[in-house]
């Protein structure tokens, strides 16, 4: 059985960069057969790129640190400018994965959701774990995008 572990959130602040680049590089299991060194390399030109295209797509983004027991564990990265909110990254360190964590995470901004009577979207990669648990959460594939798939509830 899985140990739901208790988080909270706070506002990210600029000295927050150094662990979202970790917390970035942690879900790039992808890069790390081509060696350290290229690894380092795509990683962090990655992770410049996916931080300028969110505060340039989204500039009214709310970026979150998620944290158990005060410490650093994941991030959550929402827009609600639209009609809708958007659920534009989450993510958290492998430790604190498989707990339900990200599961409770989402369970967060869809009772905020309701509550605003929105509609929560996302894009998830099409082989993602991911889908099944948004699935689960009421999810339903709205629409293909490459090699991602859009997702809506609500």
């Amino acid at each position: 059985m899985t140990t739901t572990l208790a988080f909270g959130l706070r506002p990210a602040q600029p000295a927050d960069a150094d662990f979202e680049y970790t917390l970035y590089a942690s879900t790039r299991d992808d890069l790390r057969p081509l060696g350290a060194e290229v690894f380092d390399g795509l990683v962090g030109m990655h992770f410049r790129s996916q931080s300028m295209s969110i505060r340039l797509d989204h500039p009214n983004a709310e970026r979150q640190i998620v944290l158990v027991e005060d410490l650093p564990a994941g991030r959550l990265i929402t827009d609600g400018s639209a009609g809708h909110i958007e659920v534009i990254d989450v993510a958290l360190l492998p430790e604190y994965r498989g707990h339900g964590l990200g599961t409770s995470v989402m369970r967060g901004v869809i009772a905020h959701a309701d509550r605003l009577g929105r509609a929560v979207r996302l894009h998830v990669e099409k082989q993602s774990r991911a889908v099944h648990l948004y699935e689960r959460l009421g999810f339903a594939i709205c629409g293909d995008v490459g090699m991602y798939v859009a997702m809506s509830r609500g």
